[in-house]
């Protein structure tokens, strides 16, 4: 739980009593009647700002100040300033009471530590938990100053996030050059670069399409590689790999062997002809029935540049060349795979290409593992920030210099007091009224 130790002129109160729930009895909306454009936004519980939009106006809620959308299931919290239609179940909606500056409001429910159940109700803690509460003109500088770096934060965050489509990208600018012979240019003699050659030539054994078990049979057994196992080229996470139940012919016709290369032969288009290499098995393993198995002729090309050849671009678009498109997916079949032609250099070269990839792809994965630890760096910043700023650390200076502005009638006691006392005097301190906006 965060730590509530602030400054001896602020006071607490528990978090729901700081905000008026507003009613949305008639006005939510499920996500799967909203459309995806339209006149007014549907914003819910979800990690996405906004889930779609309708043009009912009976359900707006219309915003005279600005709003914090609180996620009961999710505990996403937003912050609200247009017109807006309330999503379903687990939406709550909240105004800032007058003693609390609305953006500081927003931040203070960041700050306090809900605790994750799950996809169970969490809007019950706001009753518990307690926010730190100021003065207002220290509320507004509080506040100042978080959108100011949080926005820096943010800024680190979105170009972080940037980094692995650009590491994709040069990915495939290093796969474009090795396979057009540009990657070793320098180290060859010769101005030539390999002969054009069909796949089938190169193959010793296949294409052979997989196994198909319902998935009753799955559970325990032989590992079974599917699509997902894939990614740029090799198996992955060999300990999540489902199992299947075999007969000993099903597990000798269908198991891996090494330098076996797999393709997939039916998705949608996107993802046809995603590859991977066999470099080693931890266990006995077979390949499932949406994928192709071949074997190659190691004398005439090394596994690992065929690999190479058809992850870059050149490779993906010979693959797919003549792919059979259906509604929600294409297909390929052996003839297809076959007819793939391969730009192949000499054995030496090839050699030197994969070497000089590898080399390129390790500095990519380093750049790759540094963005993820920072990324996981930059969100506790975040929230070391939010917390700086709720035990008084980001405006000590302030307080010193304006001490007329946190004393006296301006004080945070002073202000509940006042609240207080005209709630006492309309009657509404002994029940927290949940108001509809108009």
């Amino acid at each position: 739980m965060n730590d509530l130790s602030f400054p001896n002129i602020w006071l607490s109160r528990k978090a729901l009593d700081c905000f008026i729930q507003i009613s949305t009895n008639k006005k939510n909306v499920k996500t799967k009647d909203c459309k995806s454009e339209g006149l007014y936004p549907v914003i819910d519980q979800g990690q996405q700002f906004i889930c779609g939009y309708i043009d009912d106006e009976s359900k707006v809620i219309k915003i005279s100040s600005p709003l914090c959308v609180f996620g009961d299931h999710t505990r996403v919290i937003k912050w609200v300033t247009q017109d807006f239609v309330p999503g379903a179940d687990g939406t709550k909606i909240l105004e800032a009471e007058k003693f609390i500056f609305p953006k500081y409001g927003y931040y203070a429910l960041r700050f306090i530590d809900i605790p994750d159940k799950g996809y169970s109700r969490h809007f019950k803690y706001l009753k518990e938990l307690e926010i730190p509460i100021s003065s207002l003109a220290e509320q507004k500088i509080i506040a100042d100053k978080l959108d100011d770096l949080l926005a820096r934060v943010e800024s680190i965050k979105t170009r972080l996030e940037n980094i692995p489509e650009i590491l994709k990208k040069f990915r495939q600018s290093v796969l474009s050059a090795a396979v057009s012979g540009k990657l070793t240019e320098e180290w060859r003699n010769s101005d030539s670069f390999g002969e054009n050659i069909f796949l089938g030539d190169l193959i010793s054994s296949g294409p052979q399409n997989g196994l198909y078990k319902p998935s009753s049979f799955y559970g325990r057994g032989t590992k079974i590689i599917r699509i997902d196992s894939f990614y740029d080229g090799e198996i992955i996470d060999w300990e999540k790999i489902k199992k299947v139940e075999l007969s000993k012919g099903e597990l000798d016709k269908w198991a891996l062997r090494k330098n076996d290369v797999l393709i997939n032969r039916v998705n949608s288009r996107e993802y046809l002809g995603k590859c991977a290499l066999v470099k080693s098995m931890p266990s006995e393993c077979v390949f499932e029935s949406n994928i192709m198995r071949l074997s190659l002729i190691e004398e005439k090309v090394i596994p690992e540049y065929i690999i190479l050849y058809l992850c870059s671009e050149k490779g993906v678009s010979e693959l797919r060349k003549n792919a059979k498109l259906a509604v929600n997916q294409a297909s390929i079949n052996q003839d297809d795979v076959k007819n793939c032609i391969i730009l192949l250099p000499n054995i030496d070269e090839q050699k030197e290409i994969i070497r000089r990839v590898n080399i390129c792809f390790s500095y990519s994965d380093k750049v790759s593992e540094n963005v993820f630890i920072a990324l996981s760096k930059v969100n506790v910043i975040a929230q070391s920030i939010i917390a700086k700023a709720f035990r008084g650390e980001l405006t000590a200076q302030w307080r010193e210099e304006n001490p007329e502005l946190i004393s006296g009638l301006n004080s945070a006691e002073a202000l509940l007091e006042r609240i207080t006392a005209e709630k006492l005097a309309s009657g509404t301190i002994k029940k927290r009224t949940k108001k509809t906006s108009h």
